[in-house]
């Protein structure tokens, strides 16, 4: 605040002519505001910069509350869209002073967000492990709004307008939540309302294991799945038997689906393995046969042919996985390391000039 000032008389031999107050002067009245332009039910803070030793000031908000007032900085609050004039009158024993500006501060209407979603591209039960999609849908939220799914009140997906999923819980509540970045929303951030989404258990579907079969011999009936009365596919093709001549050599896969009464669906699958089976007794060689030593190995095997030329050695495992493939320049005895960190059952392919031979090896663990 201004200091006060006092004048003091001391007789008639020391008198004061002309004297000057320092704290007063012609008013001149000025303000500023902390914004121009603001939503509907924000307050404005008005700061008088008015200068001249002032006693006194009235202001007038015409649409604003007050609309009234004589505080030096005043807090105004206008509660409808639009564009609105302020007046400030300043004043002291000098004299009055005003400002009036028209059209000084906007208004801009609140706007409320909304969000919903629906579901597109499944039903609704779904099986368990079927994809479902969700769009949202969002108004009065700006340009670029910030999206969070919620799957059973747990953060799901990422920030888009799109979320996709396969898994889900039965029942699984979904619902999105949006927060605007547009001017004037209020509230700022919405909840969907929300889909209850019901999820069918799969059935469990097995399979037994096939034991290996030649070439030559009969078709197998495929009845080995359950549950019963499903559809078997081998190597990708629709039959109900598994026919050795026609899968050739090597390994083959046989996949069991089984739909239930809800329309769910599962599947199990096996590995089986047509074998050439040239001779009866594999331990016999024949003039072609290879020879396989020593097998059981500890982890390298030779392979000698007696009258042809090795082009390829393959080595799988027993659900049909290629481990390892050699290949070779018409060699007639040649020496393999199988694969180091796995023992146990293998399948040896052997590829020769004119025929291809399949063989177990069985790899033992090294002794510690």
């Amino acid at each position: 605040a201004t200091p006060d000032y006092t004048i003091a008389y001391h007789g008639a031999t020391n008198k004061a002519h002309g004297i000057y107050l320092p704290w007063l002067s012609q008013p001149a009245a000025s303000f500023v505001t902390d914004a121009n332009t603001v939503c509907a039910g924000a307050p404005i803070t008005y700061s008088n910069s008015s200068t001249g030793g002032l006693t006194s000031y009235t202001w007038s908000f015409p649409g604003g509350n007050p609309s009234i007032s004589t505080a030096t900085n005043p807090v105004v609050v206008y509660a409808s869209p639009g564009i609105y004039g302020v007046v400030l009158t300043t004043s002291n024993i000098i004299g009055t002073a005003s400002v009036s500006l028209n059209n000084y501060i906007q208004v801009l209407p609140n706007v409320t967000p909304a969000v919903s979603i629906f579901q597109t591209g499944a039903n609704n039960p779904i099986c368990a492990g079927t994809l479902a999609n969700f769009t949202a849908n969002v108004t009065n939220a700006g340009a670029a709004p910030n999206y969070q799914w919620k799957i059973n009140g747990v953060n799901a997906g990422v920030n888009s307008a799109f979320f996709t999923s396969a898994f889900f819980a039965n029942p699984s509540i979904i619902n999105c939540s949006v927060t605007a970045n547009g001017i004037c929303a209020n509230p700022v951030t919405v909840l969907s309302p929300a889909i209850t989404l019901s999820v069918l258990a799969s059935p469990f579907v097995a399979i037994t294991a096939i034991p290996n079969i030649c070439i030559s011999d009969a078709p197998v009936l495929l009845s080995q799945g359950s549950p019963p009365n499903g559809i078997y596919f081998v190597n990708g093709t629709p039959t109900g038997i598994f026919n050795p001549a026609q899968a050739g050599i090597g390994p083959s896969q046989i996949i069991y689906s089984y739909t239930n009464a809800a329309n769910c669906s599962s599947s199990a699958s096996v590995t089986v393995f047509v074998d050439a089976c040239v001779t009866l007794n594999e331990k016999s060689q024949s003039e072609f046969e290879p020879a396989i030593f020593p097998n059981p190995s500890p982890g390298v095997i030779e392979v000698f042919v007696p009258n042809d030329q090795i082009k390829q050695l393959r080595v799988f495992d027993f659900s049909g996985k290629l481990l390892q493939c050699y290949k070779f320049n018409d060699e007639t005895q040649v020496k393999i390391s199988l694969p180091e960190e796995m023992n146990g059952l293998f399948m040896l392919e052997i590829c020769l000039n004119q025929r291809v031979f399949w063989k177990k090896i069985i790899k033992l663990s090294e002794s510690p």
